[in-house]
């Protein structure tokens, strides 16, 4: 079962098996399956992440080696509880990379991909080009955004988000020791008035910003805004550390919440 439980309007974190079969009803034929003929189990391996999720990960290269080479790592676990299909990796720095999607089959082939460093940021471009792959109309100033030469939209991205569209998230990577660089047509408020938009499907934003090095007033604030963009339905969450195991941290709490957490088996 997929379910979030609450007490008190808070969730209920680490909850045991015994507690679980307080919450859980589960019927058949509209007659309850007594716990003589079932079983719940907590799982912590495997796929774990339902399907019907689309994750696009942004990734700074500007964040120092160490530090992606521990996102790398991050991602990895993601994919392996993910059913393929369901998470896609980009990168920004001196243009904006292709979404391309990940499996458990072909994540090592671009771990050298988290090496590469970059002179530019072209941070508010990579945002908006992420948040508009989701959807299926092009948007107005993605012709502005400065991108690779092999770039084009993936278009399963907003396939599938308009399947599910409660279950989109976009995360993002960035740290504030370099600042952005200047982009023609698209700042804070280009990105942000689009995430407004009512016509178009828009992920949630989930931002890990790195502050060991320096901060960025104006990083910070977009990023501020792209997590809480005052849309009902599209609240993210600004996670901001100045320890790159805290962000990793953040990183995997989010993930985790989007899991199963337990099996439900019964004798039919």
């Amino acid at each position: 079962p997929y379910t979030t439980l609450f007490r008190s309007d808070k969730p209920i974190r680490n909850l045991k098996e015994s507690e679980l079969s307080n919450y859980l009803v589960i019927k058949e034929d509209e007659n309850i399956i007594s716990p003589s003929r079932s079983k719940t189990f907590q799982i912590s391996t495997g796929q774990r992440i339902p399907s019907e999720y689309t994750f696009s990960v942004l990734v700074d290269l500007s964040i120092q080696k160490a530090g992606k080479a521990k996102i790398y790592d991050a991602i990895c676990k993601l994919v392996e509880s993910a059913p393929n299909g369901c998470v896609y990796l980009s990168f920004f720095g001196d243009e904006v990379t292709p979404s391309v999607a990940l499996t458990k089959d072909n994540v090592t082939k671009f771990k050298d991909s988290f090496n590469k460093t970059s002179e530019n940021k072209y941070f508010y471009g990579a945002l908006y080009a992420k948040l508009a792959e989701f959807s299926k109309s092009k948007a107005a100033l993605e012709e502005s955004v400065i991108t690779s030469s092999d770039y084009k939209r993936n278009s399963k991205i907003s396939q599938r988000a308009y399947k599910n569209q409660d279950k989109n998230i976009l995360f993002v990577f960035a740290e504030g020791y370099k600042s952005p660089t200047i982009e023609e047509n698209i700042a804070f408020l280009e990105v942000t008035e689009y995430q407004k938009g009512t016509t178009h499907i828009v992920p949630k934003v989930f931002a890990f910003y790195y502050t060991e090095e320096g901060q960025d007033a104006d990083i910070e604030n977009v990023l501020q805004g792209v997590c809480n963009p005052h849309v009902e339905g599209h609240e993210g969450k600004y996670m901001p550390a100045n320890d790159m195991a805290q962000v990793l941290n953040d990183f995997m709490e989010v993930v985790n919440d989007q899991m199963y957490d337990y099996a439900f088996v019964y004798k039919a």
